[in-house]
Formats: C-alpha cells, sequence, structure tokens
C-alpha cells in the first residue's frame, strides 16, 4: 500500500500593487491603525493618542525619484495647543522614525495640509505614520479617503494571515 499525503495551504505573497498610493478607508490593506474610529470615509482620534501607519512605499522606477506627498488634516474647532498631530517617516524597515511636520489644535475648524517630497532610489522603502492627540473627547482630529496620497510610489500591502484548510494521509507499514 502506498503512503499517500494531501496537504491543501493557503499561501498568499504579498501582493505588490503599481500606482500612486492613495489612502481607503473602506479597505484595510491601505493602512493599519493602533486606536481611533474607523468608517469607510474616514479615520479620527478623539480623546486619546492614536497611530495611523502606511504600507511600506517603494519607488516605481528603476533610477533615483522624487516622491511627492500630500497629508491633508481636519480638525474639529474644539482643539487647543495641547493637541497635536505629527506626520513622520522612516527610510527602510530598520531606520529610524524622524518627524517631518508637528501641527497644534485651534480653536476653529480647519484643514491644514502637509506637503513635501523625498528623493528615492531603486530599492529605498519610506514609510509614514501619523500620530494623533486630543486632550479631551470634545474634539478630534480626523484624516478622510483620498485625503493622502503619495506619487511615484507602489504600495506593498502585506497578505492577511495564512490558514491551513485541510490535511491528511495514511501510513503503509510495508515501505
Amino acid at each position: 500500500m502506498k503512503t499517500t499525503r494531501h496537504i491543501l495551504a493557503l499561501f498568499i505573497n504579498p501582493m505588490i500593487i503599481s500606482a500612486n498610493y492613495v489612502v481607503d478607508f473602506s479597505n484595510p490593506m491601505t493602512y493599519q491603525t493602533t486606536c481611533g474610529a474607523i468608517q469607510p470615509s474616514q479615520w479620527s482620534v478623539s480623546g486619546q493618542t492614536c497611530e495611523l501607519l502606511l504600507p511600506p512605499l517603494k519607488a516605481t522606477t528603476d533610477s533615483a525619484i522624487t516622491v511627492n506627498y500630500l497629508f491633508r488634516i481636519n480638525q474639529s474647532g474644539n482643539l487647543y495647543k495641547w493637541d497635536n498631530l505629527s506626520l513622520m517617516y522612516k527610510m527602510g524597515i530598520n531606520g529610524a522614525w524622524h518627524t517631518d511636520t508637528t501641527i497644534t489644535g485651534q480653536n476653529n475648524n480647519n484643514v491644514r495640509d502637509i506637503s513635501g517630497n523625498f528623493k528615492l532610489s531603486k530599492g529605498d522603502t519610506l514609510h509614514f505614520k501619523v500620530v494623533a492627540y486630543t486632550r479631551n473627547e470634545s474634539g478630534f482630529w480626523a484624516v478622510k479617503t483620498g485625503d493622502i496620497s503619495i506619487s511615484g510610489v507602489t504600495p506593498v500591502y502585506f497578505p492577511l494571515p495564512v490558514e491551513l484548510l485541510d490535511f491528511s494521509g495514511e501510513y503503509n507499514i510495508e515501505e
């Protein structure tokens, strides 16, 4: 009798989509958060400190390019100077986080843009995160779907967890 083993598993490789990056809060593959309220249209933070992490971003060309970015930040009129939001970045997975820009709350409804650019070479990986803090629950920071856009990069979306679907086998003592 011949030994038969069947292994059926679902393996997913990291998915790479070549395009400019735009955050979409209806698609969890385009971001990660540590806390805050998530709706298909936006991420908001009120009364706590939360982080919004973007997937690693790679240059879309084989030569050095300039990558332009825009983060549109919305705030309620109940934020004050002790409430703040920071845009941070790092180059490479082991790089140190650096603060690009920090904005403080104002007591009026406001939309502010943080923009800039980076030079990337082939193989460089750029990481962004937004750290938002509000002291009380009467005010909020928010980022809406489409309010973050980064040109000339390919986001590297990581796969969901892998699950073993089936495993079976037979043992043949005669072999």
